[in-house]
């Protein structure tokens, strides 16, 4: 083991050895600030650890700039960890008490309020719509997510339009109903404008692509293998009326008759 007792890292002046952890050694340090701290062996031969944390601080005085959404006003004082503080005023009219290192390495640009006004400029986070938005990007974006292999992972795609909700919502408008959601006109197209829309279950039922162990190769189109058959299913759309719903289906079963009598003559 390399003994450091004594020796000098930058403003760390390494006072014994604290102890071991996983992966090292520890070493208690004094900063020519006075401030006293542990460190990994590691970081102080490493040279990621050169002083307390005061050094960034004491390169300025803060006082009267502005970072973000702050401006400094005075030195509020030293945390326990010996981090300078500094008492900032942000736009929104707080006051708040922040860590120099913080400030200036833009960790921190406002009192907190930056951060709520983004999370809540457009007023529906917890929307419907913004729930659609958010899904459409985590199967598309997030290999981890359960469903990412049927989108992101057979190159769906996000048009980057719609990375911001505020577009997606201007495109989409509100869902219209409480039994619509997010769907793809053609379903190996990507998320975009020309290729949604709002879509009951029994639409997007219909429009689902053909499965792996289709043995026609065509959707709407099955083998039966109890009938022996095959079996065919062709979807009409969807209607608030009963009665339309049935003239509908009256109308696709004359036209298909129509054209098995043609199929008949010609033969």
């Amino acid at each position: 083991m390399l003994d450091l007792r004594g020796r000098r890292f930058g403003c760390l002046l390494v006072l014994q050895e604290e102890g071991r952890v996983r992966g090292g050694v520890t070493w208690l340090c004094q900063c020519e600030c006075g401030t006293k701290r542990v460190v990994r062996s590691t970081s102080l031969v490493g040279g990621s650890a050169r002083c307390c944390g005061c050094t960034v601080q004491r390169i300025r005085d803060l006082s009267g700039q502005r970072w973000g959404r702050l401006t400094v006003l005075r030195k509020a004082g030293r945390l326990p960890s010996g981090r300078v503080t500094w008492l900032c005023r942000c736009d929104c009219g707080n006051e708040k008490v922040i860590p120099g290192d913080a400030i200036v390495r833009r960790r921190t640009v406002s009192c907190g309020c930056e951060n709520r006004r983004i999370i809540t400029r457009h007023g529906l986070s917890f929307s419907p719509e913004h729930r659609a938005w958010s899904g459409m990007l985590n199967r598309c974006r997030n290999p981890k997510s359960a469903a990412y292999a049927n989108y992101g992972g057979r190159g769906i795609r996000v048009c980057k339009r719609w990375y911001d909700f505020p577009n997606f919502l201007a495109d989409m408008g509100r869902r219209p109903a409480a039994n619509l959601s997010l769907d793809r006109i053609d379903n190996d197209g990507n998320y975009e404008p020309a290729n949604c829309r709002w879509a009951t279950r029994a639409q997007q039922q219909a429009n689902k692509r053909v499965g792996r162990v289709s043995k026609s190769g065509v959707k709407g189109v099955s083998w039966d293998q109890s009938k022996k058959k095959w079996i065919v299913r062709i979807f009409l759309g969807s209607f608030d009326d009963k009665a339309q719903a049935m003239r509908a289906h009256e109308i696709g079963e004359r036209v298909y008759r129509a054209v098995l009598a043609q199929h008949a003559a010609a033969a």
